[in-house]
């Protein structure tokens, strides 16, 4: 049993002190603590065996939102498994929930998500939400999840292509881009934003009419992949939304890039096979807890990524 079994009414902070939560299943005593840069090697090592491919630069920014809120499982100080969270004032992501596969079946990735769970809650959060790999969805339904929509994926390849009405962010155009991502997204993400256009600003873009924004988009690198996202315009312009794509593939040229997409944004996907991305296995959009902030996602070209929304 969890130690929390004796202390749910405790803060999470005081319930959980030391940052570890110690069990017993199948004989073994399971430990799950908060995350630190000395378990990034570990984390990325459990992404390349799923074929995920995050960098160290993806758990340092995943950390760097959340410092409290990414977990490992370990026995005998041995690593076994990873989790993170990511919150946005009262929504929240859950994701990067992988174990290694010797210990697969025996609970740790059931601890894993009662554990972020149970930190969300203690930070007032209402709304849970996750992509599901279709094999992973049992397990999330029995925790209380429910199916949204498709969450679709797709890879394409970047080249020399030419834009209009498109041109670099800058740091003064930031206040207009989280309103439009509140607006779209669901709920605001502003220090994701900011950082991203930090570390990735030559991959950031913007488009305005009059003085207005239209729409954004940023990309990140990945280890051998751009991933694109967010990427958000108001869908009366989609042509718009076009010439963002077209100004980052024409930055990468020769890269793979990968794009993720709700599969309500009907005009995002003809966009996207338009200029020859070939859609991939699909995931699963679930929530937990109030179907709230969900954003409209006609204007969601293209979601930040899997784990954090």
């Amino acid at each position: 049993m969890s130690i929390l079994g004796n202390c749910r009414d405790k803060p999470y902070v005081e319930a959980l002190s030391s940052q570890v939560n110690v069990l017993t299943r199948l004989d073994q005593m399971l430990e799950i603590r908060t995350m630190a840069s000395r378990d990034f090697g570990f984390a990325q090592h459990l992404t390349e065996m799923v074929e995920w491919n995050y960098s160290v630069s993806d758990f340092e920014r995943l950390l760097y939102y959340e410092p409290q809120g990414c977990f490992v499982a370990e026995h005998n100080r041995e690593p076994l498994g990873i989790v993170t969270t990511t919150t946005y004032e009262k929504l929240a992501w859950v994701g990067s929930l992988i174990v290694l596969e010797p210990h697969r079946g025996r609970g740790v990735g059931s601890e894993l998500m009662k554990h972020a769970i149970r930190y969300l809650q203690t930070k007032g959060v209402e709304t849970i939400r996750l992509d599901a790999v279709p094999k992973a969805m049992p397990l999330y339904k029995r925790l209380g999840f429910q199916e949204e929509y498709d969450s679709l994926r797709f890879i394409g390849t970047g080249q020399k292509m030419a834009y209009r009405k498109v041109s670099k962010m800058e740091n003064e155009d930031l206040e207009s881009v989280v309103l439009l991502d509140t607006r779209f997204f669901g709920a605001n993400r502003e220090r994701i934003l900011r950082k991203v256009h930090k570390d990735f600003q030559e991959l950031c873009f913007v488009s305005s009419i009059n003085g207005k924004l239209i729409g954004y988009i940023m990309a990140k690198r990945g280890l051998n992949e751009i991933k694109f996202g967010p990427w958000i315009c108001d869908p009366k312009h989609v042509d718009i939304a076009e010439e963002l794509l077209r100004a980052v593939l024409n930055e990468e040229k020769g890269m793979k890039v990968w794009v993720g997409v709700p599969s309500g944004n009907e005009k995002s996907v003809k966009i996207l096979k338009e200029h020859g991305f070939v859609e991939q296995p699909k995931s699963i959009r679930m929530y937990r807890g109030k179907r709230d902030y969900v954003g409209l996602i006609k204007g969601v070209f293209g979601i930040g990524s899997p784990e954090k929304g």
